[in-house]
């Protein structure tokens, strides 16, 4: 990718003396930069696994041995992880307002949370507890909680 002239500085290649190696590499740092743009999981997983497989041709080509192991070993996790998204995705989740329970696998009760879910606004995790206590306070009394005497 960068070529050492005697003496001097690293340059960037140009496009017209990129070798189809580099251009692979590219691509796998492309993929990267995508499954950070990825919103929702399976599709996250599906762009990880495909950088996976394009680091793993580029650092065998590149010669790259500690990139070709890692990315080796990340393949079959993200393989994993999306098999499981993919089976998540697939089953009844829990509704928390009508506190219904998932019964798969089996008929064992498993709790999921629906991204119906309430969340608790960001700053219930702010370093000050008169603050935190304070947002949490109205959070509950928008919620139609009674103030405690």
């Amino acid at each position: 990718m960068a070529e050492v002239p005697q003496g001097g500085p690293p340059t960037i290649k140009s496009v017209s003396t990129m070798t189809a190696v580099d251009a692979l590499g590219y691509l796998a740092a492309s993929l990267v930069l995508a499954t950070f743009c990825a919103k929702e999981m399976v599709p996250l997983r599906a762009l990880a696994i495909a950088s996976n497989i394009a680091f793993v041709a580029y650092a065998f080509f590149a010669g790259l041995g500690p990139i070709l192991l890692l990315h080796s070993l990340m393949l079959p996790m993200n393989i994993l992880r999306l098999r499981e998204a993919l089976e998540a995705r697939n089953q009844p989740q829990l509704d928390v307002e009508r506190g219904e329970l998932d019964r798969a696998n089996n008929n064992q009760n498993r709790l999921r949370v629906s991204t119906r879910s309430r969340k608790l606004p960001n700053a219930f995790w702010a370093s000050s507890p008169d603050l935190g206590s304070a947002i949490v306070a109205r959070w509950l009394r928008s919620k139609g909680v009674p103030r405690r005497a």
